[in-house]
């Protein structure tokens, strides 16, 4: 069949894990091109020949609900359960309700905590957002533990240590730089803004 080059991808490349022969069902690897119909041939160019027909391999349930948080969309209300279940995959059933959000949580400290020095901090990055949530550890252990009482496909579970007593200048300057180390280690956008420069909050 023939395609104008307006409508074709060429030169494209697979390492594996991607294609497949449509009639074979064996992997592919190597060039391939895409049409604006969104059909898959072997090599470069319908020039390059032999061009058979190849397949997408499905994306696993993990990636296809990451695609479907950033893309905004409701990972509770994909329609397609049965591929989900196939893949042993647990899923919330659309007809029930949703688990609920998380609320802000404010850390209440004890003279035990200010002996101590410290205590931990535990957040929540909304996963296709620049948005932060302080929790307490409970429900931390959930998020961690993927639990479905809470909806973990959405948000990043992360904590920190924030240290309360000792010199002021010390410990401002030590919990900031937790929090600038953290944010560049994991790759958190804004979560230094979280803080309003407040590094020494709890300071006691």
């Amino acid at each position: 069949m023939y395609y104008p080059k307006s409508q074709i991808k060429t030169n494209l490349y697979t390492k594996g894990k991607e294609l497949y022969y449509s009639d074979t069902n064996k992997e592919y690897i190597g060039f391939y091109y895409e049409t604006s119909s969104g059909k898959y041939y072997s090599g470069k160019s319908p020039s390059d020949k032999p061009n058979s027909l190849l397949s997408k391999v499905p994306l696993s349930p993990s990636e296809n609900l990451v695609n479907a948080v950033n893309s905004n969309q409701n990972p509770l209300l994909i329609k397609n359960l049965s591929y989900w279940l196939g893949d042993s995959i647990k899923v919330y059933d659309p007809s029930t309700p949703a688990p609920p959000l998380p609320t802000q949580y404010y850390p209440i400290l004890t003279q035990a905590d200010y002996d101590l020095g410290e205590f931990q901090r535990y957040f929540l990055k909304k996963t296709n957002e620049v948005k932060y949530i302080e929790i307490n550890k409970t429900e931390y252990n959930k998020y961690v533990s993927k639990l479905e009482v809470v909806p973990f496909q959405l948000y990043i579970p992360l904590s920190i240590p924030w240290e309360i007593s000792g010199d002021r200048n010390k410990v401002y300057n030590t919990n900031k730089q937790t929090v600038e180390l953290k944010q560049q280690r994991q790759q958190l956008p804004g979560f230094k803004s979280y803080f309003r420069e407040r590094y020494d909050q709890f300071y006691k």
